[in-house]
């Protein structure tokens, strides 16, 4: 479940480089649900079709202040 970019897990990474999903299996499960969704509606092809975050940069520290 983890990658050189990203890793799912219950704590979080020490390094903001490494984009963190809070959680499990379940996530994992979640994350490639989501995936195939995505492809079946066209992305990137479809414009809006991931939510208007989307668009937005990522800011890997916000995001960590949010799950904690």
């Amino acid at each position: 479940m983890n990658s050189q970019n990203g890793i799912i897990s219950q704590k979080p990474p020490k390094s903001l480089e490494i984009v963190w999903i809070k959680g499990g299996a379940e996530k994992w499960n979640l994350l490639q649900k989501q995936i195939v969704e995505l492809g079946r509606a066209g992305y990137p092809g479809c414009i809006g079709c991931a939510g208007p975050a989307a668009s937005e940069p990522w800011d890997e520290s916000i995001s960590r202040m949010r799950e904690n």
